[in-house]
């Protein structure tokens, strides 16, 4: 298996955007790590279900940067992205640098880690990213 990820990153963004539980289950391994912006554990049913459920909605995800770097079959990619969605109707809009780990398995690509950081503006600054988005 090739060490590019091809679309499977646009794939999950486009099912987060979609709410498609399918989708996301067949991109996030059950083993998958993921850590929230502000440091909390979460398991893969939770966010799936998060984001399927409603109560989360992921209005816009926008892919600003990204750098990935291929160890065999295992990918790691950082990107900065600029995010827009509603929790509970409150609209939450910010950057956030996110790394996600993917794994080569049975032909595609799975997610198997991924952590949120809230980007401050100084390191938005530093990465040449305004919150205008120029």
């Amino acid at each position: 298996m090739s060490t590019e990820l091809g679309d499977a990153p646009q794939r999950l963004v486009q099912s987060l955007i979609a709410q498609d539980t399918a989708a996301l289950k067949l991109l996030v391994d059950p083993d998958c790590r993921i850590v929230g912006p502000k440091g909390f554990m979460i398991e893969p049913d939770e966010w799936i279900g998060v984001h399927t459920s409603g109560v989360f909605e992921q209005v816009s995800l926008e892919l600003l940067q990204s750098d990935v770097v291929a160890h065999g079959e295992t990918v790691v990619r950082t990107e900065i992205q600029r995010s827009e969605c509603r929790f509970h109707g409150e609209t939450i809009k910010g950057l956030f640098r996110v790394m996600s780990v993917w794994l080569a398995r049975d032909g595609d690509w799975r997610l198997a880690g991924v952590q949120y950081t809230a980007l401050a503006a100084d390191a938005a600054a530093a990465a040449g990213i305004t919150e205008a988005g120029e």
